[in-house]
């Protein structure tokens, strides 16, 4: 059923329905070939999406059609390395700099963890 499977190298398929699979197993069909997807050694390193052979070669090209975040349809929307589903602050790259559990977006005093606790209006 590999020509109906999604992810046919994934046992949770898209689980984040993002297009990309999380795969458990690889395989590298077109064998000798798929060497020059190797990320960062191969000749062709880099285009295993352009190319479209994620499936064919999802060996050496794991890293670049890996979903890295298989729980976040977003793929980590920060790019602070910390997908949504382990992000206290999804949408902030510092995460609450400050520790008062309000993220950038919503925190008046971003590096006052107190937020103005003498109510002067200054952080």
């Amino acid at each position: 059923c590999a020509d109906q499977d999604v992810c046919p190298f994934a046992v949770e398929n898209d689980a984040d329905s993002d297009g990309q699979c999380a795969n458990n197993v690889c395989r590298d069909i077109l064998g000798p070939e798929c060497s020059d997807y190797a990320e960062g050694l191969g000749s062709k390193s880099g285009d295993c999406l352009v190319d479209r052979v994620c499936d064919l070669c999802s060996c050496d090209c794991d890293y670049a059609c890996r979903d890295h975040c298989p729980l976040d349809a977003e793929n980590d929307a920060d790019s602070d390395e910390v997908c949504a589903d382990a992000d206290i602050c999804p949408y902030d790259t510092d995460n609450d700099s400050d520790s008062d559990s309000l993220c950038e977006a919503f925190d008046e005093c971003l590096h006052d963890a107190e937020n103005d606790a003498d109510s002067d209006s200054i952080c």
